[in-house]
């Protein structure tokens, strides 16, 4: 089946070659929509490898006359991008060497005297990783052990304010703390890039001394406000004081 789809992909581009060109629409214009229709048919299917297609994408472009070589390959030499891809392969020597997993429960560890300590440190993990790590990684590490750690105390699902501002605190840790560093998210050096482009050279430590000081002043107040609207009903974490009414 994939080679069919394949088949396809190749007639929707001879196509856009070959057939009349509307008004309105240049012939590079009309390649190149031919030339994302294929894309966007390869990577639905993934009739063959998607970086591949991507691949396809930058070689065809010179070779139907779209654009010239030298400014299709130049958006691919942007700093932003070699910034991004040094960002995964540290991610990656972190995840091989189980680092994330023991930084983040020995950080929990460290603030599990009273649920509201708990769903802080929660917080201040997920921002502190999100530091050196990008938000979503951050996430889907400390998820499992979150979750491991409510089915330990039975909360009950949608239900339990303990378990929502523990997911909350989760989502705006690693959030805020992806502001903090260029490490902490695509976007940060994307817009170093974008920035670059009108004059503004901003350098790695620039970018932290103006978005630390938001980090530090936003996670407490945003801490203040998951408390304020959802307080934590275990009034005694496991190991002081148990609810024995809940069962904790």
């Amino acid at each position: 089946m994939k080679k069919y789809y394949v088949a396809l992909a190749i007639l929707i581009v001879i196509a856009s070659i070959f057939l009349p060109t509307p008004e309105g629409l240049t012939r590079e214009g009309q390649i190149m929509i031919g030339i994302l229709a294929m894309a966007v048919l390869l990577w639905l299917t993934e009739a063959i490898p998607m970086a591949i297609t991507g691949l396809l994408i930058m070689a065809l472009q010179p070779l139907l006359g779209v654009a010239d070589a030298k400014e299709v390959f130049a958006n691919f030499g942007n700093r932003a991008v070699f910034f991004i891809l040094a960002s995964f392969m540290l991610v990656a020597a972190i995840e091989k060497y189980g680092l994330h997993k023991r930084m983040a429960v020995k950080f929990l560890k460290m603030f599990g005297e009273t649920p509201k300590k708990f769903i802080f440190g929660v917080m201040l993990t997920g921002a502190l990783l999100s530091f050196i790590m990008q938000e979503h990684g951050v996430a889907a590490i400390l998820l499992p052990i979150l979750l491991h750690v409510l089915l330990l105390v039975r909360v009950v699902p949608k239900e339990s304010n303990f378990g929502i501002a523990t997911m909350l605190a989760l989502t705006y840790g690693t959030t805020i703390g992806s502001w903090g560093t260029l490490l902490g998210g695509a976007r940060n050096p994307l817009t170093i890039a974008f920035l670059d482009e009108f004059g503004y050279n901003i350098s790695f430590l620039d970018w932290m001394k103006i978005n630390m000081p938001i980090v530090i002043i936003t996670l407490p107040i945003v801490a203040a406000i998951i408390f304020l609207l959802f307080p934590p009903e275990i009034k005694y974490w496991k190991g002081n004081r148990t609810d024995r009414k809940r069962g904790w």
